[in-house]
């Protein structure tokens, strides 16, 4: 949950015309059960042999895991419903070599999947993807590679501001095979969270920011469009649709 009540950084970010107003508050979590810690348990899933193409939403999360470098690349995903956890063990799982299903308070249903180190052939297939700009546009707007600075160790210690985009001024993107990853994002994220929270990688609070794809794309969709920006850097660490 994202919430900052102090406003101090417009004087040091420049108002573009594509954005509408500061936000110092962001909706209401959605209400979860409680989860009792001695109950966790987890099982470990059996997966389908690794498809010989990438499905839009495993393209999707791959993406974002691996522009990160990250020594153990992990991927948590909420489980809402039975239909949402029969996507992800048929359309994410297949490309890791671990995948978890964890339970808690004696529930049927885990509530949530945990996918862990994702295929060293899928691993270079995304990277060929991305060398060969055969990634969704979308996603490449979304992920891009090189380092930024608010993954520094004290990013957490510096302020952000929260914008609103004015959608009027934001050229639609449309992208019907991202379509598919939008439905899945929704069907995981809104039905609990209300909504969608995205983290751009090497993105920059510029007067040309409106004319990535991905914020052009998810402006067509919702209502309330904000981008979280670190003062002192430009840095846009969040992008939260709903």
């Amino acid at each position: 949950m994202l919430i900052h009540t102090a406003w101090k950084g417009w004087t040091m970010l420049k108002k573009y015309n594509w954005i509408a107003e500061e936000i110092t508050k962001f909706p209401p979590p959605g209400v979860r059960d409680e989860i009792d810690l001695l109950t966790l348990r987890e099982t470990i899933l059996e997966t389908a042999n690794t498809p010989r193409q990438l499905s839009p939403a495993a393209e999707f999360f791959l993406a974002s895991m691996l522009v990160q470098s990250s020594p153990s690349p992990r991927l948590s995903l909420p489980v809402p419903d039975p239909k949402v956890m029969k996507r992800i063990i048929e359309e994410i799982a297949p490309f890791f070599q671990t995948a978890k299903s964890i339970y808690c308070n004696h529930s049927p249903l885990p509530f949530e999947l945990t996918l862990e180190h994702p295929k060293e052939e899928v691993v270079q297939a995304v990277h060929k993807m991305r060398l060969e700009e055969a990634m969704n546009p979308v996603i490449a707007s979304l992920y891009k590679p090189g380092m930024i600075a608010a993954q520094r160790a004290d990013s957490e210690f510096l302020h952000r501001s929260h914008l609103r985009v004015a959608k009027k001024h934001i050229e639609p993107y449309p992208n019907p095979e991202f379509d598919q990853v939008l439905a899945f994002l929704k069907e995981c994220f809104l039905s609990q969270d209300h909504q969608i929270v995205l983290v751009p990688h090497n993105w920059s609070y510029h007067e040309n920011l409106h004319r990535e794809k991905a914020l052009q794309y998810f402006s067509a969709f919702f209502d309330h469009v904000l981008l979280s920006v670190v003062d002192e850097t430009a840095e846009v660490t969040f992008l939260t649709v709903y």
